[in-house]
């Protein structure tokens, strides 16, 4: 009786890990996907980001599936996507993308406008040694209103994860812009 109370249990296991191990390499696919996105999107090359992203879109809807069982594995891929669709449409001056069209569960899609910021930063800085006040001014601005937006967002770490550090980090980097815009 017991031997095959445990047989059915590993019989289960075998199949959970199954889908872990799927989660963790459509996962890794996505992450590694998304850093080209974004460097597409750093040099320019927004068409080439668009179709990228149009292929990560497919890897991220095979994992929506897994991630209620595996979101700790699955978040970071969730993240980089918005993260990297989110970058994309400022950039070409487009609204940012809801939670919804993403279809992004909710915490990762906040996560991943957290780190918008730091590349928004990274775009004013390139505006600025180009002496594009213009542009570097729009990065500011929306620098700010996604800082100002996720700066309302108050739950426990249980629930939004370390997005209350990664706030902080979008204030240091607001303030850090906001000073290198006054020396130009």
């Amino acid at each position: 009786m017991l031997k095959t109370s445990i047989k059915s249990v590993l019989a289960e296991l075998k199949e959970k890990e199954k889908k872990q191990d799927k989660a963790f390499y459509l996962s890794r696919e996505t992450v590694r996907q998304c850093a080209k996105a974004i460097s597409l999107i750093h040099s320019k090359k927004y068409e080439e980001a668009q179709k990228l992203i149009k292929r990560i879109k497919k890897a991220v809807n095979s994992l929506l599936p897994l991630y209620s069982e595996f979101s700790n594995v699955t978040n970071i891929a969730f993240q980089e996507y918005v993260e990297a669709s989110a970058l994309l449409s400022i950039l070409e001056h487009k609204k940012i993308p809801s939670s919804t069209h993403l279809k992004s569960p909710s915490v990762p899609y906040l996560l991943g406008l957290a780190d918008v910021v730091g590349e928004l930063h990274r775009e004013l800085q390139i505006a600025l040694k180009e002496n594009d006040k213009k542009s570097a001014h729009f990065f500011y601005s929306m620098m700010n209103e996604i800082y100002e937006n996720l700066s309302t967002v108050k739950f426990a770490s249980s629930l939004v994860g370390n997005l209350r550090q990664k706030v902080d980090v979008d204030r240091r980097q607001l303030e850090a812009a906001r000073s290198e815009l006054l020396r130009r």
